[in-house]
């Protein structure tokens, strides 16, 4: 009997023990079972930042550690008055956008996740919607010119969004990727910048930015003709064998121009143009304010400036050619510099016929902008211009830039500092003979240089009150022969 009740014990603790194996080897294969998600706690919320937009919130919070098994869901909860708006989110979930607020109303929301019965403390804030969306506002920077085969450009558009496109409008010509522009073709290409809106800025109003695709340059082959690098000592005048000063306002003849055409503000004076005392090796152009009891009287009553201009008309005449000056702009509003050329002929062939390069023109009150120009007088005898400005991106009365024109009988192309701002073509003009090239009886023209700072116009705009002084500085002209054209002339 014995026996039998120890085999039967035996019997049973093997069992146990097959059953307990079976056990252990069932757990290793599917895993240990979790804990009671009900007595497990969520992790807190660490933060909570929102973003009013449109009649609506961002909200985005951090929770404060995740387990391994995030078994939890986030609440967010909307309150105004009776008005109660409960969202539930995953664990995965760490940002929402609630919609279709009432502006006119504060909401207090509260934040904190949950498992099971499980609550964790809520963190609170006050929130309001906005009543319209923000404007969203492009700053697409000036891309520079460009030659067949250079390297990609970079373009540079600002906006409070990281959603900006920036497009390629004349695809033959140019392409845009990465936020890099290719050239393709020679010609023009327009690039157009767009931004889509979002829950708290509007759609941007699109920005085009023209860039000009031309032929690789090819090195000039270039004589000197003619310079003046003025080295002359600190404080003299001008050089009287190359230049001849412009006095007045414009009204006495031989100009009979008050205002020089442009409601000029200063009255020239020769004294106004010398050697810089501080800039050794600059010619400078100073523009002083004139005191309250000067005699000088202009046009519109006691002269309010007394500038410079220098002209080298009777002197010498330039005709085609590569022509190139090294100049610091002024500083303030309602200066206008000039680094320009008319016909000789002005005085039989009145303006604009007789033709006008400007090679630099510059506001002060804009100070990054250089403007290249022709003017002239279409087959009506009426007056017409064609030119182009250029951001260079830098204030240009921080420090000397080249300003040049490549003149041949058919195209003129002016440069900064060696970027070409415009080309301008005889075909542009409608005009078989224009004054920049050979006329009908098959002449070449002749054209004076000039350098000049006018103050306020038509073009400068108001003069700044607080300005007292302003200086256009010119370290040197020079003129060359290049590729065959380019000649001087003494009238």
């Amino acid at each position: 009997m014995r026996n039998e009740l120890l085999l039967k014990k035996g019997v049973r603790l093997s069992l146990r023990r097959k059953i307990a194996s079976a056990t252990l080897l069932l757990m290793l294969w599917v895993g240990f079972p979790p804990l009671d998600a009900a007595l497990a706690s969520p992790p807190s919320i660490s933060s909570v930042q929102t973003l009013s937009g449109f009649k609506s919130v961002r909200f985005t919070w951090r929770h404060a550690s995740v387990a391994k098994p995030a078994n939890f869901k986030t609440v967010l909860e909307l309150s105004s008055g009776s008005l109660k708006i409960t969202k539930t989110f995953t664990a995965a979930t760490t940002s929402a956008l609630v919609q279709n607020l009432d502006p006119k109303k504060t909401y207090k929301a509260l934040v904190y996740n949950v498992t099971g019965g499980t609550k964790t403390k809520a963190l609170s804030k006050n929130v309001k919607a906005n009543a319209a969306l923000l404007v969203q506002k492009l700053s697409f920077t000036q891309p520079q010119d460009m030659f067949l085969n250079s390297e990609p450009q970079s373009l540079i558009v600002g906006s409070p969004l990281s959603n900006v496109v920036v497009s390629s409008q004349t695809p033959v010509n140019c392409s845009v990727s990465g936020g890099r522009v290719t050239a393709l073709r020679v010609g023009d290409c327009l690039l157009r910048a767009s931004a889509a809106g979002d829950f708290r800025y509007a759609k941007a109003a699109n920005v085009d930015r023209l860039m000009t695709v031309g032929e690789p340059l090819q090195p000039q082959i270039r004589t000197l003709l003619w310079s003046d690098e003025f080295n002359n000592a600190a404080g003299q005048p001008f050089d009287g064998s190359k230049w001849t000063a412009d006095i007045g306002d414009g009204c006495l003849a031989p100009h009979n121009n008050c205002g020089w055409g442009n409601s000029e503000r200063q009255y020239y004076s020769a004294e106004n143009v010398r050697q810089s005392e501080s800039d050794q090796g600059a010619l400078e152009i100073v523009a002083t304010k004139a005191k309250q009891v000067n005699s000088l009287g202009c046009y519109y009553g006691k002269c309010e400036w007394v500038s410079g201009k220098i002209t080298t008309y009777g002197k010498v005449a330039f005709t085609y050619g590569y022509l190139e000056a090294r100049i610091k702009a002024p500083k303030g509003a309602g200066t206008w510099p000039a680094f320009w050329l008319l016909g000789t002929n002005i005085r039989e062939v009145p303006w604009p016929k007789s033709g006008e390069i400007d090679v630099m023109e510059y506001k002060g009150s804009n100070p990054q902008i250089s403007y290249g120009t022709v003017h002239f007088a279409d087959s009506a005898n009426k007056h017409r211009y064609l030119g182009a400005t250029k951001d260079m991106l830098v204030d240009l009365s921080a420090d000397y830039h080249r300003y040049a024109v490549m003149w041949t009988p058919d195209v003129l192309t002016f440069y900064v500092d060696d970027v070409v701002i415009y080309q301008v073509h005889i075909i542009q003009s409608g005009l078989d003979n224009w004054p920049f090239g050979k006329s009908a009886s098959q002449a070449d023209p002749k054209f004076y240089l000039i350098l000049n700072l006018a103050m306020g116009g038509h073009f400068g705009g108001a003069v700044d009150s607080r300005l007292e002084s302003a200086a256009m500085n010119v370290d040197w002209v020079r003129y060359y022969s290049a590729d065959g054209y380019g000649k001087l002339s003494t009238k």
